[in-house]
């Protein structure tokens, strides 16, 4: 890499926006800079949001989708 080219991580927080998440990564795939990664952060959303993230992360090795875990405290 050209130390003129400096790596960007992207962190995409999420919370049951499934409906802006394909748009957002669809535009982050649509840059011409290639140095980067995207984290995308879920806090257990109960829509289609795991889906999404799950299939992006498949189809381009940059983008990781991680899915946080509350535990439920009585």
């Amino acid at each position: 890499m050209n130390p003129d080219s400096p790596f960007i991580s992207v962190i995409i927080p999420n919370y049951n926006r499934g409906d802006l998440l394909q748009e957002t990564l669809d535009s982050l795939l649509q840059q011409n800079y290639p140095h980067w990664e995207a984290l995308v952060v879920d806090d257990g959303s109960d829509d289609n949001s795991e889906q999404i993230g799950e299939e992006y992360q498949r189809k381009e090795p940059r983008i990781t989708f991680l899915v946080t875990i509350h535990p439920l405290f009585l």
